[in-house]
């Protein structure tokens, strides 16, 4: 038994474990039912172990964890939004972006966050959309949050000289960093310390050499900013 199984076990009522554990023998049709009848009744942090259960399950089909993933989007818990965000694009690469750009508007900025970085990696156009990104970025107070927006503004348009690089220096000389002392402005073991990391870093990607301790690289973080070929238009 993996230990997100003993977690699921630990969780679900036993009724409900015994059906869930059945889902990888049956089809799409067999698993919306059991969704309608039973899974839709658990609560957000039963859900949020299932959802891990699932996903991570090898043998479950990937439509129905998709389709599991997309019920999700709507919950009215922010941080399944998030999660689900994530995993949809782990699983579908481009082909989330339908799925996703409804969230456009979510009322939670750590959602947003998370969908204007898919966003950003997967399609093109719209400038709107990066102003959508700078005003989130100013309003954020979450480090993941500030690293994924900086991620995604990097993802728009990584030309040193670009609007989007050259408000993230601004905002990072503002907020992390005083050239002056050529010191940080911040712990970084504490409060945006990892921000101030993983900014300094996507920033000297751009070739903006401001402050870095090793790479993107060195941290296993290069997925943070790692381009793809095939984008759709916003």
């Amino acid at each position: 038994m993996t230990f997100l199984q003993k977690k699921l076990q630990e969780t679900i009522p036993e009724i409900i474990y015994k059906q869930i554990l059945l889902i990888e023998e049956g089809n799409l049709a067999d698993f919306e039912e059991l969704y309608d009848k039973t899974l839709s009744t658990l609560s957000a942090i039963q859900l949020n172990t299932l959802l891990d259960f699932l996903v991570a399950k090898k043998k479950i089909s990937k439509e129905i964890k998709v389709s599991f993933l997309q019920k999700l989007l709507s919950h009215q818990e922010s941080f399944l939004r998030e999660k689900v965000v994530l995993y949809l694009e782990s699983l579908l690469q481009k082909d989330c972006v339908s799925s996703i750009t409804p969230l456009r508007a979510d009322t939670a900025l750590s959602v947003r966050a998370r969908i204007f970085w898919v966003l950003a990696k997967y399609t093109t156009g719209d400038e709107e959309f990066t102003q959508q990104i700078i005003k989130d970025l100013k309003a954020s107070t979450i480090d993941n949050d500030q690293v994924l927006l900086a991620a995604a503004l990097y993802q728009r348009n990584n030309t040193s000289a670009s609007l989007e690089m050259q408000f993230l220096r601004d905002f990072y000389l503002e907020n992390y960093i005083d050239l002056v002392s050529q010191e940080l402005k911040v712990n970084l073991t504490g409060k945006h310390g990892f921000a101030a990391q993983m900014i300094g870093l996507i920033l000297w990607e751009a070739n903006i050499k401001i402050y870095a301790i090793d790479s993107l690289k060195t941290y296993n973080m290069q997925w943070l900013v790692e381009k793809t070929d095939e984008k759709v238009s916003l």
